[in-house]
């Protein structure tokens, strides 16, 4: 099935649609990335050096591009818009206002 599919399925049963700030776990998933982003639990002292930057740099960077591809996940799994927005010829396929 597809996206489109799915979405005039949804919408044709009268089903409300999936909003991702409800699911307990989507929550959970950002606390735990955005607390490895963060670099207060490193303890103090030399740092490791990986890819010619201190080991918490490092660290911090792939938790953000995991927060990052996690949202777009996120945004494309879960919100489902109501109707399609109609795209204006004149505008040559930017979104008509």
């Amino acid at each position: 099935m597809t996206e489109d599919e799915r979405v005039a399925r949804l919408l044709a049963d009268g089903e409300p649609a999936r909003s991702p700030d409800r699911a307990w776990w989507i929550w959970a998933v950002y606390i735990v990335l955005y607390g490895l982003s963060i670099p207060w639990y490193w303890s103090p002292g030399p740092a490791r050096v990986w890819l010619g930057l201190p080991h918490w740099v490092v660290v911090s960077i792939v938790s953000l591009v995991c927060v990052a591809i996690f949202t777009c996940w996120v945004a494309r799994r879960w919100w489902v818009a109501d109707e399609p927005v109609p795209l204006d010829e004149a505008d040559h396929g930017r979104e008509a206002r």
